[in-house]
């Protein structure tokens, strides 16, 4: 692969790496802080009724993924007006589906509120205009995909990073307003969140217009690209659901079988694991348009060596925050949480292990993706991905342990994972062999070298949290350094140490 390219790729990754350490920081402290402004009563109907809006959270993210993969065929085409007429179809595709939503919400936010939901009635008339704004500030969302989606296909990432950065800095502002505005805290917070939100739509739009003019064109269907659009996304949407049904189900076994405390451990897993991914999806994210591109300019030896070298980054990554973090777990759960519910150190963990199995799954599906040819291989890995609900409770009725639920995606992870290898061996004519050897078995080495290490160093330095500490430290470098010198190539390692060079000087 072009080495330029690797170094945008590179660049971009740097670029989101910082964009996340940054939000999670600032996110971390404005969750405690809304805690207290709002208090426990006004917070949990905030986090109920914006829960509800939530759960549709994922059409954006996969109505980006699809957008971002037509813009980028289209880009690499060079064609401008065919590009033209899919960005005026993406957003006639986006307002419909943000009107659809609106009616839906609408009409399940009303029975849910007034019926059947438990809110103190005092608090029922702020929890429906907080309902309403929370739908406002989504559908505001919804309608700015192809926005979002033009900035990253054309790579866009600092400008990206700085309007993220800008969204949850707003948030902290607004949640520190709250303290000195007068009225209805619930409804002020909710209205405060919604001018953030078109505050940030406002920036990527007004970018998007200013960097590329023909953006700010009218709305426009064009048959060919809508029914693409549509058919693509339906099926892309139907992973998604199958993931939220995947949790959601675990979620409800582990209720019924062991109770509301197995699910709190189970909810920390789940954010654990959200900040894990959050690092895969950073790289991957500033990957997945050369994938793309590549494709569509009919370059698969180019595609096939940057699938390859992006399923071998990826698990480095996540390698080099996720192992440290797996060897040092108790030390971290004690530090973030006064009082660690039960099973939440083995839930972690093995979610750990199931998110290195799972570190290749996004450059394999963007690759795929790319191919267009994703209805059977999205029908087969939701149907083996949702397989967990019943052989889940096939165990758990027979008395198992509740870690049992994760041993079962960790094993249907590694079937998912053999899947989309053969997919794209039929799609690609990508050689399982070479995937084997040059990215699983190197990445098995590379893991066995750097467990060994962390434990032996572990052992040495567990006397006290301080201790601790400096072994975390100790474990975080060696990893990288055994990451550094056997999972990159030499090309690989001097490109690194040029980089490194024009930083400092």
């Amino acid at each position: 692969m072009v080495t330029g390219d690797r170094g945008r790729i590179a660049k971009n990754t740097f670029l989101l790496f910082f964009r996340m350490f940054f939000i999670s920081l600032i996110s971390l402290y404005t969750s405690r802080l809304t805690l207290n402004i709002l208090g426990i009563s006004d917070y949990g109907i905030y986090s109920l009724v914006g829960g509800v809006v939530l759960l549709l959270s994922f059409l954006n993210s996969s109505m980006t993924a699809t957008i971002q993969r037509f813009y980028n065929i289209e880009i690499a085409k060079n064609n401008d007006l065919n590009f033209l007429k899919l960005f005026h179809t993406s957003r006639s595709v986006q307002l419909f589906l943000a009107i659809f939503v609106f009616i839906i919400l609408q009409l399940l936010g009303n029975w849910l509120i007034y019926s059947k939901l438990k809110i103190p009635e005092s608090r029922i008339e702020a929890a429906y205009w907080s309902y309403q704004l929370a739908i406002i500030s989504f559908v505001l969302s919804m309608s700015n995909v192809p926005y979002r989606a033009l900035i990253i296909a054309n790579e866009k990432m600092g400008i990206f990073a700085v309007i993220s950065i800008l969204e949850v800095s707003l948030k902290l502002a607004a949640i520190v307003c709250l303290s000195i505005v007068p009225g209805d805290k619930l409804i002020t917070y909710s209205s405060l969140i919604l001018l953030t939100t078109v505050l940030v739509n406002a920036s990527f739009k007004r970018y998007c217009i200013k960097k590329y003019s023909f953006s700010k064109g009218r709305y426009r269907i064009e048959s060919e690209y809508f029914s693409a659009l549509i058919n693509f996304s339906f099926w892309s949407l139907l992973s998604n659901i199958s993931v939220v049904l995947r949790n959601q189900g675990i979620s409800i076994l582990l209720n019924f079988f062991y109770g509301v405390i197995v699910n709190a451990a189970h909810a920390i897993t789940l954010q654990v694991s959200g900040i894990l991914n959050s690092f895969i999806s950073n790289f991957t994210q500033a990957a997945n348009p050369q994938i793309v591109k590549l494709y569509a300019q009919g370059d698969l030896e180019e595609m096939k060596d940057l699938v390859l070298f992006s399923s071998r980054i990826s698990f480095l990554l996540i390698l080099l925050i996720g192992l440290p973090f797996y060897i040092y777990i108790e030390l971290f759960l004690n530090l973030w949480l006064s009082d660690v519910p039960p099973y939440v150190e083995i839930f972690t963990k093995l979610v750990i292990v199931q998110i290195f199995v799972e570190a290749f799954s996004s450059v394999q599906s963007t690759a795929q993706a790319a191919t267009g040819k994703i209805k059977l291989y999205h029908l087969v890995l939701s149907g083996i991905g949702l397989l967990n609900i019943p052989v889940a409770y096939f165990f758990l009725s027979n008395k198992s342990e509740p870690q049992v639920v994760f041993m079962v995606s960790i094993f249907l992870s590694g079937i998912i994972s053999v899947a989309r290898l053969f997919f794209l061996k039929n799609s690609i004519h990508l050689s399982i062999k070479e995937y084997l050897t040059k990215v699983i078995v190197r990445c098995i080495v590379i893991a066995i070298i750097c467990v060994g290490a962390c434990n032996l160093i572990k052992s040495n330095f567990q006397s006290s949290v301080v201790a601790s500490g400096i072994g975390y430290i100790i474990s975080t470098i060696c990893t990288l350094v055994v990451c550094f010198l056997l999972g990159l190539n030499r090309l690989e390692r001097s490109s690194v140490y040029d980089r490194i060079k024009k930083a400092v000087k």
